[in-house]
């Protein structure tokens, strides 16, 4: 690859950090839920993968927050999927912990690699530019 200035680099990390969310973090944090999904049959009142679609945004939206700084607004994703999911979550246990196992996870993975990445950015960035510039 060829930066020609450190900020390429920075947009370059980012960038990497929104990839990691997509790809390996899905398919761990599906790894992670695997053995609790065959508690649950299919339910026809869900769209099809939208549990999915909620945990990738919910990851976008934790490692953003990481990347601004506002590592407190977390707490925001956290509580709006609770209001959501209050009422299910009180009538089924199982649900309740499957629920609670997937959002941790999640947040927890987004925490991980935007942390990292932050720490890359604010700490190494020239000298991750050296290596990388031919």
């Amino acid at each position: 690859m060829c930066f020609t200035n450190p900020g390429q680099v920075k947009i370059f990390l980012y960038m990497l950090g929104y990839f990691c969310l997509f790809f390996p973090g899905s398919q761990i944090i599906s790894v992670i839920l695997s053995k609790f999904t065959k508690d649950f049959g299919d339910d026809d009142n869900c769209l099809k993968d939208a549990g999915k679609m909620i945990g990738i945004i919910e990851r976008i939206l934790v490692i953003t927050f990481v990347f601004i700084n506002e590592a407190s607004a977390i707490s925001m994703i956290f509580a709006a999927k609770s209001i959501v999911r209050f009422s299910d979550a009180s009538k089924d246990r199982k649900f309740a912990e499957y629920y609670l196992i997937g959002t941790l996870a999640s947040i927890t993975f987004s925490l991980l690699v935007g942390t990292m990445i932050s720490y890359l950015v604010k700490n190494h960035l020239d000298t991750l530019f050296t290596l990388l510039d031919p």
